[in-house]
């Protein structure tokens, strides 16, 4: 994170005093305007650990938030596929999704996802036609090309475990309905 060098007000004060003294010479033996003195930015100083602990205005990287909704996909998926009291709360709440606004607002925000994907995917195309010389690369579009694959594989993989995360729900709730039927009409034949 970004932090002031300590006591950075008295260099101010310091340097401002130098600078007036220096403009009343200046404008005495001259009669000229002085330019008004500027901030050093000496006393800003930024140390970063690593690329990933980059944030903007205190919110995570997209990746952070890409694996989270990975992990919470993934969750999901194995609630689903095995048979347990959870299970029970995860079909009601895809249940209460899926009425209403709850497919708009799904499909809305799968749809942004398919074109941030798109997009993603279209620079790495771009970064892949700006070869210097065939086969060679340039380092920062090495960097480029790294960081679009990583986020168009997650954005792949979001999709296309949330495509997976519908089909379970669907094909749990037939089953359902289709084991009631069943039972239904062993009784009848009896």
């Amino acid at each position: 994170s970004c932090v002031q060098s300590p006591n950075p007000k008295k260099k101010q004060r310091k340097e401002k005093k130098k600078t007036k003294k220096k403009n009343l010479k200046s404008t005495d033996s001259h009669n000229t305007i002085a330019p008004p003195p500027t901030k050093p930015l000496s006393n800003l100083t930024c140390s970063l650990k690593s690329p990933n602990q980059i944030q903007i205005l205190g919110f995570p990287t997209m990746i952070n938030l890409l694996y989270t909704i990975i992990l919470s996909q993934s969750l999901t998926i194995l609630l689903l596929l095995f048979k347990s009291p959870l299970r029970k709360l995860v079909i009601l709440g895809l249940d209460r999704l899926k009425r209403g606004r709850g497919p708009v607002v799904v499909k809305t925000i799968a749809a942004t996802v398919l074109v941030v994907f798109v997009s993603t995917v279209y620079g790495i195309v771009d970064v892949m036609n700006r070869e210097v010389e065939p086969g060679m690369i340039n380092p920062t579009d090495q960097v480029l090309l790294a960081r679009n694959m990583l986020d168009a594989s997650l954005m792949g993989f979001i999709l296309f475990l949330g495509l997976m995360i519908d089909r379970l729900h669907h094909y749990i709730r037939e089953l359902r309905l289709l084991r009631k039927a069943m039972e239904a009409a062993k009784k009848q034949s009896r």
